[in-house]
């Protein structure tokens, strides 16, 4: 596919259409084009599908991209990521979500109530998880959580941090930083949990 010979500034376009006009109107669901990839039988691997996103009219052309995969045994594919009309991505259900209008990131919810919102169910829910994996030989290994607001005097940071008790130890200390008047280069540790506590 080219642009247009007689403008040089054009690049090539490639046009799916609905054969109906969308003062029609058309509504929420319809589809809109398709493209399907298959082998010489019809059978599908995957597609991306364009439908439309709500009641359509002239001049006002909502519209939503649906990516599908088909998995290993099965025959058709199935909706793997969702980007709606407003800029939403939705990713194996609500297993991960972007709320393009609030500036919000969902694991786990497709309603995220914070900048990052993680949720899950069970009694025994791990939300996050930070693993340090680069063992070091000479040195304690930790892995930390860093928290910073930024004021006229710059950033002020505080900090969870899991460290080695000693180098290559099984034994793991929880330590607790704090940014203050008395650290202003960095933090101090205030308290640390040891294995023993």
């Amino acid at each position: 596919v080219r642009g247009k010979q007689s403008n040089t500034l054009r690049g090539g376009v490639l046009e799916l259409g609905r054969n109906q006009a969308a003062n029609v109107p058309f509504g929420s669901g319809d589809d809109i084009g398709e493209v399907r990839f298959t082998d010489n039988t019809g059978g599908q691997f995957a597609s991306i599908k364009c439908d439309a996103d709500a009641t359509a009219d002239t001049d006002d052309y909502p519209g939503r991209l649906v990516f599908s995969t088909t998995a290993d045994g099965d025959p058709s594919p199935t909706e793997r990521m969702l980007i709606d009309s407003a800029g939403n991505i939705t990713v194996d259900t609500n297993t991960f979500f972007v709320d393009a209008v609030n500036n919000r990131v969902g694991v786990g919810t497709s309603s995220p109530s914070n900048l990052l919102h993680i949720a899950g169910t069970g009694t025994d829910l791990t939300g996050l998880r930070i693993v340090n994996t680069q063992h070091q030989a000479a040195a304690t290994s930790t892995a930390g959580l860093k928290f910073g607001i930024t004021n006229s005097a710059g950033q002020r940071n505080c900090r969870i941090q899991a460290r080695e008790e000693a180098v290559d130890s099984n034994d793991i200390a929880l330590d607790f930083f704090t940014n203050g008047a008395d650290a202003v280069d960095g933090e101090t540790v205030k308290m640390t949990l040891t294995s023993a506590d």
